[in-house]
């Protein structure tokens, strides 16, 4: 089994995927990768704890990161290494990111502009998610911000940024030159037929 790389991560959407999601996501953290986001948002709490504990047992045996999707109660259950917020949920919780009944954990959050991410970073935000990078179907309409936006947040932040929207093997050299710690998949590592692969290219990419 592979060392996992913290360069790489993917997104869950257990619909995008014909094949059990704790499967698939199984199959994609032996391939090495890093970091999975376990972003389910029409499960109730219950679901979403039984999906993460069968997803953390997988991430441990390779010193993974499990990062759960907006809820704490989850991820202080599981033990996550984190938790991610999109910056909607930063706003309700009066820009408060961090729990004083797990200081340790990793807090993420999603931002769309510089304005997102300094207000994100000073509220304790552990590292920002910026995108859609490049155009997605998961955004329809979007143009993507661009190599540009990942630029102008490491040149005006003292957090790691990662990175996600139309990531593939063939554009994301660039992004991580840029500066991206992370770049996350969503649609292609849960829809594509050889996830082992499709991992692979993009190590390869980036190695």
């Amino acid at each position: 089994m592979p060392d996992c790389d913290f360069r790489l991560g993917l997104i869950t959407d257990r619909l995008l995927c014909s094949e059990p999601l704790t499967e698939r996501t199984t199959r994609i953290i032996r391939a090495g990768a890093g970091r999975i986001i376990l972003r389910e948002k029409d499960l109730s709490e219950p679901e979403l704890l039984t999906l993460a504990l069968k997803i953390k047992t997988a991430s441990d045996k390779t010193k993974g990161q499990l990062i759960i999707n907006s809820s704490l109660t989850v991820a202080m259950e599981v033990r996550s290494f984190g938790l991610h917020l999109p910056f909607t949920r930063l706003k309700e919780s009066g820009c408060q990111v961090l729990s004083p009944e797990y200081p340790d954990l990793s807090v993420s959050v999603s931002v769309h502009s510089l304005a997102e991410a300094l207000a994100a970073q000073k509220a304790g935000a552990s590292q920002v998610l910026a995108g859609p990078i490049f155009p997605t179907a998961s955004k329809p309409g979007h143009p993507g911000t661009g190599i540009k936006f990942i630029c102008l947040l490491k040149s005006n932040l003292s957090i790691p940024v990662w990175a996600v929207g139309g990531l593939k093997p063939d554009n994301i050299k660039e992004v991580i030159k840029a500066g991206a710690e992370t770049i996350f998949i969503r649609g292609p590592l849960m829809k594509e037929p050889d996830p082992e692969g499709y991992i692979q290219k993009c190590l390869k990419e980036i190695s």
